[in-house]
């Protein structure tokens, strides 16, 4: 059966749906967060809330840029049945990864980028609105061209699309774990 490159309507509004909803989740989770709160580590290798924020502030750029890579390489419409076939991935609720399972290159790794919530707030929101605007209105073949992933095996463009929602989901389970760890400063810290 051939099946269509281009994403259908369907898997558009799907995309454009999580990637507004992470959004909103990341900006309600980190709002009221004071700038203690922000560099709270339970740990020295476990990232702070200001880390995780600005980790995922410059992601949805690099992803896109994935995105672009894999469009560049010839399409590979032999994988494409066999890669949709994990499309459930993408489509149900979010489950968090066990931690450690996937490490984020050191591109995208903090490094005091942002001072504060705030200036990764406003990079976050700049990327995720390029995002969506692409999601809005692509007419590239994204389910035809593969991009290897180092834990789920090749995804297609469109799943890497999808990808930037669930990553961002994610990093924000990760800062409401840290707000319930017993060692978080309180309100007022």
């Amino acid at each position: 059966m051939d099946r269509p490159m281009t994403m259908n309507d369907d898997e558009r509004q799907l995309a454009i749906d999580k990637l507004n909803a992470s959004r909103d989740l990341f900006l309600k989770t980190i709002d009221g967060i004071s700038p203690t709160q922000a560099a709270f580590k339970p740990n020295p290798e476990q990232w702070s809330i200001l880390e995780l924020a600005e980790h995922v502030a410059i992601s949805d750029e690099a992803l896109l840029g994935l995105i672009r890579g894999a469009l560049k390489r010839p399409a590979q419409p032999e994988l494409m049945e066999q890669v949709q076939a994990n499309d459930h991935r993408y489509r149900r609720e979010f489950r968090p990864h066990p931690k450690g399972v996937n490490k984020a290159p050191d591109s995208l790794c903090p490094h005091s980028r942002f001072a504060t919530l705030a200036e990764a707030s406003t990079e976050f929101l700049k990327q995720r609105e390029g995002t969506i605007a692409y999601a809005q209105t692509t007419q590239d073949p994204l389910r035809g061209h593969m991009s290897p992933h180092h834990v789920f095996g090749a995804m297609d463009a469109y799943q890497w699309l999808v990808a930037c929602a669930l990553h961002v989901e994610s990093h924000t389970h990760q800062i409401q774990e840290l707000k319930q760890h017993p060692d978080y400063p309180r309100a007022g810290s």
